[in-house]
């Protein structure tokens, strides 16, 4: 029946999810994503949009970013190995992408952070 091959389809696209939740760090493609549910790529792409509302590929690098911001505000690793640790292939990507999501850059995001902390310490 349609109702529990939608039911079948939505449990596929939260294994996905939590497959690219699990995996965001290694250097995973939409391609690793899409065969680990068996879809085709170009489907896997729509019905990942249609049912979570972003495309796979914003949906990762959104759990990159994410890390990498925890990761900017508790440690002092460098940028080049955050950037590495969360899946990005180099700094330069990490920066660019960064500053489009956050509009700042991973630097100048750590230095906020930083300030914050020392005003709420005081």
């Amino acid at each position: 029946t349609m109702k529990s091959r939608s039911s079948k389809m939505k449990e596929l696209l939260q294994a996905a999810r939590e497959y690219i939740d699990k995996n965001y760090n290694k250097n995973i493609t939409l391609s690793d994503v899409s065969s680990y549910i068996f879809f085709s790529e170009s489907y896997f792409a729509h019905s990942f949009k249609q049912e979570f509302g972003i495309s796979p590929k914003s949906y990762l690098l959104q759990v990159r970013i994410k890390a990498a911001k925890e990761m900017l505000e508790i440690t002092d690793m460098k940028i080049g190995d955050i950037a590495l640790s969360v899946g990005f292939s180099g700094q330069q990507r990490f920066n660019d992408i960064f500053k489009k999501s956050e509009g700042i850059t991973p630097m100048k995001y750590r230095k906020i952070i930083r300030i914050k902390e020392l005003n709420i310490e005081r």
